[in-house]
């Protein structure tokens, strides 16, 4: 499978939309990824999809990677993601600045 990615089309009712479908969902496309011997998997999202990235890298072991761009995180608590410092600096300034782990 080599570099190619995997995405999908929307379908159903948006009404009917939630979280924990979406992440089973994803869940459901990484075992996939797996049964066919996909060994690094990424997810990225936009938008809702990507709290969805992120909610299912917390729940999926074999997901190496997450990139989120424009995360909607209105209607969940990621404060459980955050440390005190972030979740003052939140408080403050409404902002929480990051800084890349990877050494260059």
């Amino acid at each position: 499978m080599g570099g190619r990615g995997v995405t999908g089309q929307s379908r159903g009712d948006f009404a009917e939309t939630t979280y924990s479908k979406h992440v089973n969902e994803m869940k459901l496309a990484n075992q996939e990824l797996k049964h066919y011997g996909v060994e690094n998997i990424g997810l990225a999202g936009h938008s809702m999809e990507a709290a969805i990235s992120i909610l299912t890298t917390s729940e999926t072991p074999e997901v190496s990677a997450v990139c989120a761009l424009a995360g909607r995180f209105s209607e969940l608590d990621v404060s459980g993601l955050l440390g005190e410092t972030k979740i003052e600096e939140l408080r403050q300034t409404g902002q929480i600045h990051f800084t890349s782990r990877v050494e260059t």
